[in-house]
């Protein structure tokens, strides 16, 4: 019997003629998604034409059960649905650099869906705007974003973010951004967008305003019914070494809430550059550089960044280049954040791979639990290559008394759980009555002794 806390291989479903699923993959807290965008759809002979699909699966008592392919409205030759992806709380939003539309020069767009207590269906439609220089939004669906009611896309070759708002049951087109401050050409602005509650971040991850190719990531506040308004433009001035040795900072941005999760591919002496994630957080108005994470051992080029996702306690970071037990490029690491408020390497989540896996975890999904990470080359044998997704239960790996989250139980996890305990932290809260108590003492010493495996 297999063991419950092992990884599960997602393969794609026999509904169509797959190549690259696990491109792209995403949560909306209940279903799970997971893009095709070479998948052969209307003509599955033995080149296909690429129209694209997007998977869904819902999570039902720790297993993803398939519920429903979803594919372009209009098929066309090579139209890559499901370039990228997003999702939140019922609304899903699908990307589709190729898509031709009547009357119009630009491609490319995004396609909403939404949840209708049965099946997920069409609810918009994002086409290029008219007015605006086809060859500046071309291939628009590059990078979807979507929070509330609002979508945020990109080109393929990003160096603006349109936005789309829900106005009377309809999208509409809102407006263009472009970097506030005029960057050199091809500095990347959109190829990574983020918005989550009043923030959108804009990752330039090419931007050689203060050194070559070192990258900038522009935050942005939401107004209420109103424009995206600039706020700050972060550079990784605070970070060990400075902006001289930080380059593709912002090649991926992750953001839960509270913590801003910014990969910096190059990152490090120009001898190694293994890549790094730099951490921030909102002090008196301001982004503020609080850590540095890096991965060891390392070599050069190992992408550490290529895709980050934070979410309270934990960090995911994938190093694009590096390879694992399993596979020959894709390494996932998870980062753990102790009571004292340290990140900490915890361990690498290593995909059970049949054959061959190549570009594992180029796109990952987290919530608390679970962990999908998309593996964009991978093959079990019975084709070339058509891809897969392993899904990790992390709480498997959470040890509840490793309290500073260094993989040990020692005398200091005590003195963090007294600190907590005095500053009455909820997570000191360890018999899960809603009280602190000398109960809580008596739980914390039982899970102590228990250890951790």
């Amino acid at each position: 019997m297999p063991d419950p806390c092992d990884p599960v291989r997602v393969a794609p479903p026999s509904v169509v003629p797959p190549l690259g699923f696990g491109g792209h993959v995403a949560v909306d807290g209940r279903f799970w998604f997971v893009s095709d965008a070479g998948a052969s759809v209307f003509c599955p002979g033995p080149y296909g034409c690429g129209e694209g699909a997007v998977h869904v699966y819902e999570m039902v008592e720790g297993e993803l059960e398939y519920r429903q392919m979803l594919t372009t409205p209009v098929p066309q030759l090579g139209e890559f649905f499901g370039r990228t992806v997003d999702a939140e709380d019922g609304r899903l939003a699908i990307g589709s650099i190729n898509t031709q539309w009547s009357g119009l020069e630009a491609k490319g767009g995004a396609y909403i869906y939404e949840h209708d207590g049965t099946r997920w269906v069409l609810t918009g439609t994002l086409r290029p705007p008219e007015g605006v220089d086809p060859i500046k939004i071309n291939g628009l669906g590059g990078r979807v974003s979507l929070e509330a009611d609002r979508a945020y896309l990109a080109p393929i070759d990003a160096e603006c973010v349109l936005e789309y708002g829900l106005q009377n049951g309809e999208w509409v087109f809102r407006g263009i951004n472009e970097a506030p401050d005029s960057p050199p050409p091809r500095s990347g602005f959109g190829r990574r967008i983020v918005s989550l509650g009043e923030w959108v971040f804009i990752g330039a991850s090419d931007d050689s305003s203060v050194t070559h190719r070192g990258g900038s990531v522009y935050a942005y506040r939401r107004e209420p019914g109103g424009p995206l308004t600039f706020v700050q433009k972060i550079v990784p001035t605070d970070a060990p070494g400075g902006v001289e040795t930080t380059q593709l900072f912002g090649f991926d941005v992750s953001f839960d809430g509270q913590t801003l999760a910014i990969g910096a591919t190059a990152a490090g002496p120009p001898e190694l550059s293994a890549g790094a994630v730099l951490l921030y957080e909102l002090v008196d108005g301001v982004w503020t550089f609080q850590e540095e994470i890096t991965h060891s051992p390392s070599q050069s080029w190992d992408s550490f960044g290529y895709t980050v996702a934070v979410r309270g306690d934990v960090l995911l970071v994938t190093a694009g280049s590096q390879a694992s037990p399993t596979t020959q490029s894709g390494a996932l690491h998870l980062f753990r954040r102790g009571v004292d408020g340290e990140w900490r390497f915890a361990q690498q989540l290593v995909p059970n791979v049949p054959i061959f896996a190549r570009y594992f975890a180029h796109s990952i999904a987290a919530d608390s639990q679970w962990v999908l990470a998309g593996s964009l080359d991978d093959s079990d044998g019975t084709s070339l290559l058509p891809g897969a997704a392993y899904l990790f239960d992390i709480s498997c790996t959470t040890c509840t008394p490793d309290l500073d989250a260094d993989g040990a139980l020692t005398i200091f996890d005590f003195l963090a759980f007294l600190n907590i305990f005095q500053d009455g932290d909820a997570r000191a809260d360890f018999d899960s009555d809603g009280e602190l108590t000398i109960f809580d003492f008596l739980a914390f010493q039982n899970a102590f002794d228990l250890g951790c495996e």
